[in-house]
C-alpha cells in the first residue's frame, strides 16, 4: 500500500526519460529496500525484549507446529539466505542494484539501463562482473574451515 501511495504522489516528478515501467520499478524497488531498512531496525529494537516475551509467551504457542517445514531446513534456509545477504551487501551499489533489477524485478537490459542511466553495454558489464564476484563470495562461504 506504501508503495502505490508513494508512487502516486510522485507522478508528478515522472519526467519520461526512462519508460514508465522502469520507473515503477525503481519506485517499487526503493519502497521495499525502506520496508526491509524499517524491519531491520525494529527486529533489532525487539531483540532486546525477547528473553522477557518468550517467558510472557503461553506453553503451547511455544511449540512447534508438526505441519510446518523441518527445524533443520528452516535453518539451512534462513542461512543460505544470510549467506546471500551478505555476499550481496559486498558488491558496489551499482553492481548489487542492476543485478536486483536484472534477476530479481525481471527487467529487460534496455530497462535496467534506462532505470540506471547507463548504456545497455554498461548493464551487461555490471551484471557479468556482479555475477562473478557473488557467485566468489559465495563458494568462499561454502569452503570447509
Amino acid at each position: 500500500m506504501d508503495t502505490y501511495l508513494k508512487v502516486w504522489k510522485a507522478i508528478p516528478q515522472f519526467r519520461g526519460d526512462a519508460a514508465l515501467r522502469s520507473w515503477l520499478c525503481t519506485a517499487t524497488r526503493n519502497c521495499a529496500l525502506d520496508c526491509l531498512r524499517r524491519r531491520r531496525r525494529d527486529a533489532e529494537r525487539l531483540q532486546h525484549d525477547d528473553a522477557t516475551d518468550a517467558e510472557a509467551t503461553p506453553l503451547l504457542e511455544r511449540l512447534p507446529d508438526e505441519r510446518a517445514v523441518g527445524a533443520d531446513r528452516h535453518a539451512e534456509r534462513l542461512d543460505l539466505g544470510s549467506q546471500l545477504a551478505e555476499a550481496l551487501r559486498n558488491l558496489s551499489p551499482d553492481h548489487r542494484t542492476t543485478l536486483l533489477l536484472r534477476e530479481v524485478d525481471g527487467l529487460s537490459y534496455k530497462e535496467v539501463a534506462a532505470a540506471t542511466g547507463v548504456s545497455i553495454g554498461t548493464v551487461m558489464s555490471r551484471l557479468f562482473y556482479a555475477k562473478h564476484r557473488l557467485r566468489k563470495l559465495l563458494q568462499h562461504e561454502e569452503a570447509p574451515s
